[in-house]
């Protein structure tokens, strides 16, 4: 298999770029992880369960 170092500098590119948006997702899904968590404490403490009580 010939290597073409352009396709390799294009690969590492796309790779590089993919952890980044990786990296991004998992720090999103975290920060959407913890309002969850704070959403399911404030329900548990009641907060919300004046307006709705089913």
């Amino acid at each position: 298999m010939p290597r073409d170092p352009e396709r390799m500098a294009q690969a590492g590119l796309i790779d590089r770029s993919g952890e980044i948006f990786f990296h991004q997702l998992a720090q999103l899904r975290g920060q959407l992880l913890a309002y969850v968590e704070m959403a399911i404490g404030a329900l548990r403490m009641g907060v919300f369960t004046g307006n709705d009580p089913s």
